[in-house]
C-alpha cells in the first residue's frame, strides 16, 4: 500500500488542523497514538523474543534491549510514549536518553517521564561524559536504537549538540558492526565462526529506527547535507514526508487517527490497516 507524501509545510498545517476546534484532538492524544505506533512497528521488526545477536547459546542474548534518544520537542515526546509501550510489550531493558529533559512549559513531557520511570524504564538525562570509545561501546550494546530527536519541524543545515555527537556515535556503531560482520564472514570460509561469535557477545549490529523523519534530514529533500545518517527502519507518522520517497529501508506508516476529510484535503491515501494494528508496512511505488 502507498500513501501521499507530505511537504514540511503541509505536515505542519495538517498537524494544526488535527488539533483545531472542529477536529478536536489534543496534543496528548496524538502523541500517545504516535508513540504506540512506533512501538508496534518496532515489535513487528524485532520482537523481544528475537535479537540480532549471532549467538543463541549465551543467556545474555535471550533479552532485547532498546535505547531511545529523545529530543526536546514532540518527536521526543513520541519516543517517551514508545518507551513505555515497549517495556509493556516485554522488552527486557528500555533506556531513554533525554539530554534536554522537559522544560517548565512542558508538564505533559514531565508526566511522560514519570510514567516511564514507573514502568522501570531507565532514564538518562545527562549525556555520558566518558571517552568517545566508551560511549560508542554503550551504543553498540543495544539491540535497537530509536532516533526520536527531531521530526518534521526540523530546520537548518546541521544538528545542534549534544545530538550531533549522539548521531555520530550511532553511525559509528552501525559502521563498525558492518565491518566486523564482513570480517567474520570472510573467516567463516575457512573455519567455523561459532566460536568467535560466542566470544564476542556484542558483535551484533544495532537496529536503528527513526521516528517520522531521520534526524538531520531535510524534511522535503532528504539527506541533502550529506550527514550520512540512514536508519534501518522509518516509522512515518500520519503520512510519509517527501524525504521518505526514496527511503530504501523498511518503512511503516502509523497514526491511525486521520479523519477522511483531512486525508482527502491533503491528498493522503490511508493504508488499509489490518485488524487492530496502529501501523502498516508500506512498499515504495515501483518505477
Amino acid at each position: 500500500a502507498t500513501t501521499g507524501y507530505l511537504l514540511a509545510q503541509d505536515a505542519a498545517a495538517l498537524d494544526q488542523e488535527l488539533m483545531s476546534v472542529p477536529t478536536g484532538f489534543t496534543l496528548e492524544q496524538l502523541m500517545e497514538l504516535a508513540g504506540l505506533s512506533v512501538a508496534e512497528a518496532i515489535y513487528q521488526v524485532l520482537p523481544p523474543s528475537r535479537t540480532t545477536a549471532t549467538s543463541s547459546s549465551s543467556s545474555s542474548n535471550t533479552t532485547t534491549s532498546v535505547l531511545l534518544v529523545c529530543g526536546p520537542g514532540n518527536n521526543g515526546g513520541d519516543g517517551l510514549v514508545a518507551a513505555r509501550h515497549l517495556k509493556l510489550f516485554g522488552y527486557s531493558r528500555v533506556v531513554v536518553l533525554y539530554p534536554k529533559g522537559p522544560s517548565d512549559k512542558q508538564p505533559h513531557y514531565a508526566n511522560l517521564l514519570k510514567q516511564c520511570r514507573d514502568m522501570n524504564v531507565e532514564v538518562l538525562k545527562q549525556y555520558p561524559s566518558s571517552s568517545c570509545n566508551a560511549t560508542e561501546l554503550q551504543f553498540r550494546d543495544f539491540d535497537i536504537i530509536v532516533d526520536a530527536i527531531f521530526g518534521f519541524s526540523f530546520q537548518g543545515t546541521s544538528v545542534r549538540e549534544p545530538f550531533a555527537t549522539i548521531l555520530q556515535h550511532i553511525m559509528q556503531a552501525q559502521q563498525q558492526q558492518q565491518q566486523r560482520q564482513q570480517q567474520q564472514q570472510q573467516q567463516s570460509t575457512s573455519t567455523s565462526s561459532s566460536t568467535s561469535d560466542d566470544d564476542d557477545g556484542g558483535s551484533h549490529r544495532p537496529l536503528v529506527v527513526s521516528v517520522d523523519v531521520p534526524s538531520g534530514w531535510n524534511v522535503d529533500e532528504g539527506d541533502i547535507h550529506q550527514a550520512g545518517f540512514v536508519p534501518d527502519v522509518l516509522v512515518s507518522l500520519t503520512a510519509p514526508k517527501k524525504s521518505a520517497k526514496n527511503f530504501a529501508g523498511r518503512h511503516f506508516v502509523g497514526g491511525r487517527f486521520l479523519p477522511p476529510a483531512l486525508a482527502d484535503k491533503y491528498g493522503i491515501q490511508m493504508p488499509p490497516y489490518p485488524g487492530t494494528s496502529q501501523v502498516m508496512e508500506i512498499v515504495p511505488p515501483t518505477a
